[in-house]
């Protein structure tokens, strides 16, 4: 079967049929919410943190790859600025604009995006979208958390307070963010001329599948 074929496959298996089982679970109400957010929280502190840490360890290192932190910050700043200055200044309540300045923003980049990514471009083009989805773990830190507590503050009328609010490190070094060490350790074997075990590709491409099973019918 020929790379064509197969992705269009990858397409059914990893896309369509798990938005299909997870709408149907979700209108029967067959999993709850709380199962659900542990699945989703298996997801991105297990699975995303070996996948990272196998795709970063092959990823070809040159210095083009410093572009790419670059488009992860455009990709989520320019939607955003779109959206304030022509859409969200409409809005009378300031609850609605933070709300929809931060969906302009926010993109399901870490995990639809990765399995699309991986079924066009294999396992360079996961790595690629992997470094994209940490520019938005940064800006949801920088901008958003803050862009959200001044609408919230905007529509209270609320003086700001010096009631302790969770830290940097609080927000931004958490288990959700544990990739980022498997990304560090894959770009440490790959800048150290360590080569990876080839048995360690067909788990690479198995752990993507259980991945996109996981994450699409959580996004149902």
């Amino acid at each position: 079967m020929d790379t064509a074929n197969l992705r269009l496959i990858f397409v059914l298996t990893d896309l369509i049929a798990p938005l299909a089982v997870g709408y149907f679970l979700h209108q029967r109400h067959l999993v709850s919410g709380e199962a659900i957010n542990k699945l989703i929280r298996f997801n991105v502190v297990c699975i995303y943190t070996v996948l990272a840490l196998l795709s970063f360890w092959v990823l070809p290192i040159s210095w083009s790859l410093l572009t790419v932190p670059i488009f992860g910050f455009l990709l989520i700043l320019v939607p955003g600025a779109i959206g304030t200055v022509a859409f969200a200044r409409h809005f009378k309540s300031w609850l609605d604009r933070g709300a929809y300045i931060a969906s302009a923003m926010l993109a399901n980049i870490g995990t639809l995006g990765g399995v699309c990514a991986f079924i066009l471009y294999d396992e360079q083009g996961f790595a690629y979208t992997q470094l994209i989805g940490t520019c938005q773990n940064i800006l949801l830190v920088l901008v958003i958390f803050p862009m959200a507590q001044y609408c919230y503050m905007k529509h209270t009328h609320a003086v700001r307070k010096t009631d302790r609010l969770h830290s940097f490190c609080d927000m931004f070094f958490s288990l959700n963010q544990l990739s980022l060490i498997g990304m560090a350790a894959g770009l440490l074997f790959n800048a150290c001329g360590i080569e990876r075990p080839p048995a360690l590709a067909p788990v690479f491409q198995g752990l993507v599948h259980i991945a996109a099973w996981i994450a699409c019918p959580s996004a149902s």
